[in-house]
Order: C-alpha cells, then structure tokens, then sequence
C-alpha cells in the first residue's frame, strides 16, 4: 500500500489459461484438477508457464510472488522447485499467536563437491 502498488495488480484466475512452454498449442489452466494437484512435476511446469505468461506482459520474474498458502505437499514442493532460482518469490500465510502473518521464502543454495 505504501508503495502503491495495488493501483496496478490484475489477478488471474480460475479457468484462465496460459501457453504451455513445452506444447504452444496446448493451453494450461490455472485451475488444477485434482490428479494434477498431487503431481510435483506438473506443478513445477504450471508455474513455469504462468511466470513466461508474466514476461509476455512485460513484468519481471521478480515482480510476480508465488503463494503457496492452503495447497497440498505436491503442489508446495513443485512451487518450490519452480521458485529455485533466486529471481522468484514465494510466500505463504500462516497464523501465530492468533495473528495473520505473511511470509516470504528465500530459497537460497550453493553447490559443493563430494569427495
């Protein structure tokens, strides 16, 4: 609000759909039906399209925020694998204390050798 940003924010939902990366001529819903939502790997491809759907109308990877409040543990862990790289945001909702609170996951990793 202090940034007035909520001027500016369209939300997408529901049946709206975005170009599958993989497949142009398939389209994905936003709406996952319920095999889908205890598959990782078509979650991780559904964000993927959702944040190339984002760069078509000219935002950031770092202007758009994954919420993965409410979802099941294969659709959290495919929204996090999707969010790997340091340019995408996650976040959640959770309640402490009685009180709401937001917040944000910063997936940071380095790679080292085994010896």
């Amino acid at each position: 609000i202090e940034e007035r940003i909520g001027e500016n924010i369209t939300f997408y939902y529901g049946r709206y759909a975005v170009e599958d990366p993989v497949h142009p001529s398939n389209k994905l819903s936003l709406t996952v039906d319920h095999e889908a939502i205890h598959d990782p790997d078509y979650i991780l491809h559904l964000v993927n399209a959702i944040y190339r759907h984002g760069e078509s109308l000219g935002l950031s990877e770092t202007d758009m925020i994954v919420d993965i409040t409410g979802g099941t543990k294969p659709l959290g862990v495919g929204a996090f694998l999707a969010c790997a790289r340091p340019e995408r945001r996650l976040e959640y909702i959770t309640t402490v204390n009685g009180d709401r609170q937001l917040l944000e996951i910063r997936v940071a990793y380095r790679l080292k050798a085994i010896r």
